[in-house]
C-alpha cells in the first residue's frame, strides 16, 4: 500500500544512516532544520542513535518507523542494495546519496529485477550525481533532437572532502574511465584528456574544457537509462586548471608503484579531510546538450556553487521536500531527474541551508540567456 502524504514538519522523521561521516553530518545540520532526523551508524555514538549495519539486514527493521531514509554511508565499502531491496519492499522512500559508479550500477539493476515493489528508491541526489542529472534533462527538453550530452565538474582541488570522496578520487586516477558512444558503454585510458565542445557564437565562452580529464562519473548510467542518449561524456577539471598537469602525473605514479598509490591516498585523506576539513570546495558544472549533425552545441546549462558539501547536503533536503509533498509517489528505483525537476529544486536549495544562510548557487542556460542566482538568504 502507498503511504500518506507527509508534509515537511517537525512530525516528519528522517534517517540518515552514514551520520557520523562528512558528507553526513551537512545532512543532518540541513535536514534538522526541516524535520526530526535521527542519526544512524553501525557504531553509535550516543543513545539517541539508531543502529544500522548495511550489511546486516536484521537492523533494517527500524527503517518503517521513518517517514524517508538517506543513506550517506560509504558505499565503496558496503554496498546498501539490501537495505535498497528492504524498502522497496516494505513501502519505504530511500534516497541514495553515493557518487561512486559501480554502486550506482549495481542499484540500477534493481528497476528491472524487482517485482512489485511497495516502496520508492531515489539513486545518487546531491550535486554530482544530482543536481548534474536535473541540469543534462533541462538541457535535454531545450534540445529535444539532442543525442550527445556533455558534463563538466570544475572543483577547486584546496579544500575539504570526506574519506569517501578522498579514496573515490584514487579510483579514478587507477581506473579506466567510462562513456556511452552510440548506446555503448566504452572506455578510455586512465587521465585521458577529452575535448569538450562547450561553447559557439550564439554561447559566450567560458571554458572549453581543452585541458579536461575523462572520467567515468555515474550521470553516464543513469543518464543513459531514464533518458535514452545515446552519447554521454562525463569529465572533471581541477581548479586551478594547471593541477590537472599534477593530478595525471599522479595517476602516472600510482597505476605503477601501489606504494606510492598508498602514500597519496594516506596524503589525501590528512589533507582533505583532516587538514583542509571546514574550507568549502567551489563548484563549476556546465552540461551541454547537442545533436551528432551539429557538433556546436545547441542547448546549455552552467551552474556555479560556493560550498559543494553544503548545496549537495540542500539539494537532499530540497528534494525530499518535494518527493514527500507529491506522495503517494510512483513506486519503484528512480533517477533524480525521472521525479524532479532543475527549475523546481533550485529554490529549494537556496533557502535548504542551516541557520537561513543561501548556498551562493547561480545558474544560466544558454550562457546567460536565462539567467537566475540562486543565492538569497531567508528572512
Amino acid at each position: 500500500m502507498s503511504r500518506p502524504n507527509v508534509k515537511a514538519s517537525r512530525t516528519t522523521r528522517v534517517l540518515v544512516i552514514g551520520a557520523s561521516g562528512f558528507h553526513g553530518q551537512h545532512i543532518v545540520k540541513t535536514l534538522s532544520e526541516k524535520w526530526d532526523v535521527v542519526q544512524a551508524s553501525r557504531r553509535p555514538r550516543g543513545p539517541a542513535w539508531q543502529t544500522v549495519d548495511l550489511a546486516d539486514p536484521a537492523t533494517f527493521s527500524c527503517f518503517g518507523q521513518y517517514d524517508a531514509v538517506v543513506n550517506a554511508g560509504h558505499s565503496s565499502c558496503v554496498s546498501s542494495r539490501a537495505a535498497v531491496e528492504y524498502c522497496l519492499r516494505e513501502g519505504v522512500l530511500f534516497m541514495e546519496a553515493t557518487h561512486d559508479s559501480r554502486h550506482i550500477q549495481e542499484l540500477l539493476a534493481l528497476r528491472t529485477s524487482q517485482k512489485d515493489p511497495q516502496g520508492t528508491a531515489i539513486l545518487g541526489m546531491g550535486v554530482f550525481p544530482g543536481l548534474t542529472n536535473l541540469m543534462a534533462r533541462e538541457a535535454l527538453t531545450q534540445a529535444p533532437a539532442a543525442d550527445h550530452l556533455e558534463i563538466l565538474l570544475r572543483v577547486g582541488v584546496v579544500s575539504g572532502a570526506g574519506r569517501s570522496m578522498c579514496r573515490h578520487m584514487m579510483q579514478h586516477l587507477q581506473s579506466r574511465p567510462f562513456y556511452f558512444e552510440e548506446s555503448q558503454l566504452c572506455h578510455g585510458d586512465p587521465m585521458q584528456r577529452v575535448p569538450l565542445t562547450l561553447s559557439n557564437g550564439d554561447v559566450p565562452p567560458r571554458h572549453e574544457g581543452g585541458d579536461s580529464i575523462l572520467v567515468g562519473f555515474p550521470e553516464s548510467l543513469m543518464l543513459h537509462e531514464s533518458a535514452a542518449t545515446r552519447n554521454i561524456v562525463t569529465a572533471l577539471s581541477l581548479k586551478p586548471e594547471w593541477m590537472n598537469g599534477i593530478l595525471r602525473s599522479a595517476g602516472w605514479l600510482v597505476r605503477r608503484a601501489p606504494l606510492v598509490g598508498r602514500l597519496v591516498e594516506a596524503g589525501m585523506i590528512l589533507g582533505r579531510s583532516v587538514l583542509l576539513r571546514w574550507l568549502p570546495a567551489s563548484l563549476e558544472i556546465t552540461v551541454v546538450a547537442r545533436s551528432k549533425a551539429c557538433l556546436s552545441p545547441v542547448a546549455r546549462v552552467d551552474v556555479r556553487c560556493g560550498d559543494g558539501a553544503r548545496c549537495a547536503a540542500a539539494a537532499i533536503a530540497g528534494g525530499l521536500e518535494l518527493l514527500m509533498e507529491r506522495r503517494p509517489l510512483p513506486r519503484g528505483v528512480f533517477t533524480p531527474d525521472e521525479l524532479l525537476s532543475l527549475h523546481d529544486l533550485l529554490p529549494r536549495i537556496a533557502h535548504s541551508s542551516p541557520g537561513g544562510r543561501g548556498c551562493d548557487l547561480q545558474w544560466t542556460t544558454n550562457g546567460g540567456a536565462n539567467t537566475q542566482a540562486a543565492s538569497e538568504t531567508r528572512t
